[in-house]
């Protein structure tokens, strides 16, 4: 591991403790000593952890700007679990932008990611709620009720329970309920769980 690795990891545990200042200056140090030794890799991480910063701040337009940074050095690391997750980041910054359409053209291109490159990837049922997310904005109940149903899994739940203003899965599935009524939401609910996974990335 090298010095750069070594200040990345020190910035993630001065964040924990909330010390946005201190940690902004070791990123700023382990990106630097990333572009010399021209490590994609830690580059990309140095930027995502940068636009996490910018999002919990409520500065999407800068955390937008930060994940697509992070993106195109993970695409250059050929990370595929990391390029996954700049691709919802993007689409959850985009989303909270208000730009539907572009939150969507993300998770649409995470989706094609996942299909093409890493099939089975476990990030696909998170990616898919956030699509739900997008269709129940878009006024897509129905379409919104078939992918909360598709992205069912206990780590969906989890983050929703412990995060929900940040994983607004649960708060998706009763509004997206409230809004279909019942006997309707119950019948696209079974329908979504219904779908295989191609079907659902597909959908």
């Amino acid at each position: 591991m090298g010095l750069a690795h070594t200040l990345l990891r020190l910035s993630w545990n001065v964040l924990d403790m909330n010390n946005i200042p201190y940690t902004c200056i070791l990123l700023d140090e382990a990106g630097a000593l990333a572009s010399e030794a021209g490590d994609s890799l830690i580059a990309g991480w140095v930027a995502q952890t940068r636009g996490d910063i910018a999002y919990d701040q409520n500065d999407f337009k800068q955390a937008y700007t930060q994940y697509t940074t992070s993106l195109l050095h993970f695409q250059q690391a050929q990370f595929p679990s990391r390029i996954v997750d700049a691709f919802i980041k993007l689409a959850r910054a985009a989303l909270y932008m208000g730009d539907l359409n572009l939150a969507e053209t993300h998770l649409k291109d995470a989706l094609v990611f996942i299909r093409e490159s890493l099939r089975n990837d476990e990030d696909w049922p998170f990616l898919l709620s956030v699509l739900a997310t997008v269709a129940k904005e878009f006024g897509q109940f129905k379409r919104a009720a078939h992918l909360l149903a598709a992205a069912y899994d206990e780590e969906t739940v989890y983050w929703s329970q412990q995060l929900p203003e940040r994983y607004p899965y649960l708060n998706d599935i009763a509004a997206v309920r409230v809004h279909m009524g019942e006997t309707a939401f119950a019948a696209a609910w079974s329908a979504g769980k219904a779908m295989t996974q191609k079907e659902a990335i597909d959908y």
